[in-house]
């Protein structure tokens, strides 16, 4: 592949990068079964929390990922979230993905779907990882669950930027290879 080639694969990457981990449109939500708070926490489970709250769901299933909870603050937020009292009151269910990835966690909610018989979620998580969470959750979760995502804002600095798309695109690249390890 010549010069031109190799500029045109750059910056079709780049275009692409963008609309998938930077730019992706959020859609309306509407009501949904459940939320699913992806880990890590940080950012994530607060804005699920506040989605139950406005009524969106009314559960909560959040991903319990130890190797997550470094900070005090997230290990003191996932705690409190899962507490038996607290869990049992506002219809929270933490749960271990079967793996620490995404694919982990969508194949432990396709069997939460299927224990709950719910139809639909919103699997709330960050703008970057939102095109990849989408695609593993649709091909994990059994036929018919209606899959929304909830995307919560990241910093923009540019350095952040470009590290999330090249993280994201290794990480699509191997979600994709993987998607046969959901079955349905």
């Amino acid at each position: 592949m010549g010069t031109i080639g190799a500029v045109i694969v750059a910056v079709g990457w780049i275009v692409t990068a963008l609309a998938l981990f930077v730019f992706p449109q959020q859609s309306p939500l509407h009501r949904a079964d459940a939320l699913v708070s992806l880990s890590p926490p940080r950012d994530r489970l607060p804005a699920a929390q506040e989605a139950l709250e406005t009524g969106l769901a009314t559960r909560l299933w959040i991903s319990y990922v130890p190797a997550d909870l470094s900070a005090a603050e997230d290990r003191t937020r996932v705690d409190r979230a899962c507490a038996p009292a607290s869990s049992d009151a506002s219809g929270t269910r933490c749960f271990a993905p079967l793996s620490n990835d995404t694919l982990g966690e969508a194949r432990a909610v396709a069997e939460l779907v299927e224990q709950t018989g719910v139809k639909s979620v919103i699997v709330t998580t960050h703008t970057s990882h939102s095109a990849r969470a989408r695609f593993l959750f649709e091909h994990c979760l059994p036929e018919g669950t209606e899959v929304q995502v909830l995307m919560v804002e990241e910093p923009g600095d540019p350095v952040y930027v470009l590290g999330r798309m090249l993280y994201e695109t290794a990480a699509f690249a191997k979600a994709a290879a993987e998607i046969q390890l959901c079955t349905r």
